[in-house]
């Protein structure tokens, strides 16, 4: 049907936009490591997951930075 109706456009295999999403995937994990190293103070992680009315499951996290502190 995308080839009737749009014949420019050229379908990658599954295997492609497998390796395509992983290669993204990578790529932003590393920027996340570098980021994490690069903090002065701490980070705090959280973690949720919930079901939504059509029993589809969701899960986030969630960062907070916390600032180094200065105790006196």
């Amino acid at each position: 049907m995308t080839k009737y109706l749009c014949p420019e456009v050229q379908l990658k295999k599954r295997q492609t936009v497998q390796q395509d999403c992983m290669n993204i995937f990578e790529k932003e994990k590393q920027k996340i490591k570098d980021l994490f190293s690069r903090i002065c103070g701490r980070v705090n992680l959280t973690t949720d997951t919930w079901t939504s009315n059509q029993t589809i499951g969701y899960r986030s996290i969630s960062a907070h930075f916390t600032d180094e502190l200065q105790f006196a």
